[in-house]
């Protein structure tokens, strides 16, 4: 399926959980933020968790 707004998953989706397109529920389940990083330092979707680390969270 080319067009998400097409898709009957979607619809149900928005229908039955997350209310309307760019409401408070789907923004805020749907969109993230991002962090400037110093030099060096490597994206968090390359970091292997830790034995022990307990912060999955993304931000």
């Amino acid at each position: 399926m080319r067009k998400s707004h097409e898709n009957p998953f979607i619809i149900k989706l928005y229908d039955e959980f997350l209310g309307e397109p760019l409401g408070h529920v789907s923004h805020h389940l749907l969109h993230t933020t991002f962090q400037k990083r110093g030099p060096g330092k490597q994206s968090r979707s390359n970091d292997m968790p830790v034995k022990g680390h307990n912060d999955y969270s993304i931000h």
